[in-house]
C-alpha cells in the first residue's frame, strides 16, 4: 500500500482482516465440507464471528460516547427518541 492509504505502514488492515473476517469464513468452509446441521453452523459461525461483533460493539459505543459528548441537548433527546424508536421496533419483530 501507499503511504497515503497507510501513513503508519503497519498493515493493520491485514491483521483486522485475519483476526476479524478470517475466523467466520473459515467456520463456514468447515460447515460445507463437514455437512454440519443448521444448529451446528449456527452455533459455530456465532462463535466465530464474537471477535468482530465485540469490536464492533466497542467501536460503536465510542462513537455514541463522542457524539453525546459533543451535541447540544436537543440531539440527545432527538437521540434517545431514537434509540427508544428503534428498540420498540426490534421488540416486535423478537417477541412477536
Amino acid at each position: 500500500m501507499t503511504d497515503q492509504q497507510d501513513p503508519e505502514n503497519d498493515n493493520m488492515h491485514a491483521v483486522w482482516a485475519l483476526v476479524f473476517w478470517c475466523p467466520p469464513a473459515i467456520a463456514g468452509f468447515l460447515g460445507v465440507y463437514f455437512g454440519w446441521t443448521r444448529n451446528q453452523y449456527i452455533v459455530a459461525f456465532s462463535i466465530a464471528a464474537l471477535p468482530l461483533l465485540v469490536s464492533l460493539a466497542i467501536y460503536f459505543a465510542f462513537l455514541v460516547i463522542d457524539f453525546w459528548r459533543t451535541v447540544s441537548w436537543l440531539w440527545r433527546i432527538a437521540a434517545m427518541s431514537a434509540a427508544a424508536i428503534l428498540t420498540y421496533g426490534a421488540s416486535l419483530f423478537i417477541w412477536g
